[in-house]
């Protein structure tokens, strides 16, 4: 697979896509699924995990102004 940035009449280079789901499949939905379902164990105590269908947050708690990202 491979993606382009569009905008307008300008199109960015093509980039080869070698990891990820593919959209517009029958077993796409499921494959997202399996791909992300172990990220909230992976981020152990740093940070939230939000899952809900095919949205996902990452919500941070930072202690301090200099702490930010």
């Amino acid at each position: 697979r491979n993606q382009k940035v569009f905008i307008g009449n300008v199109s960015s280079a093509g980039s080869a896509v070698r990891i990820g789901v593919p959209q517009g499949s029958i077993l796409g939905p499921f494959l997202f699924l399996v791909y992300i379902n172990d990220l909230p164990y992976m981020v152990d105590n740093m940070a939230d995990v939000v899952l809900f269908a095919d949205d996902t947050s990452i919500i941070f708690k930072l202690n301090r102004r200099d702490e930010n990202l």
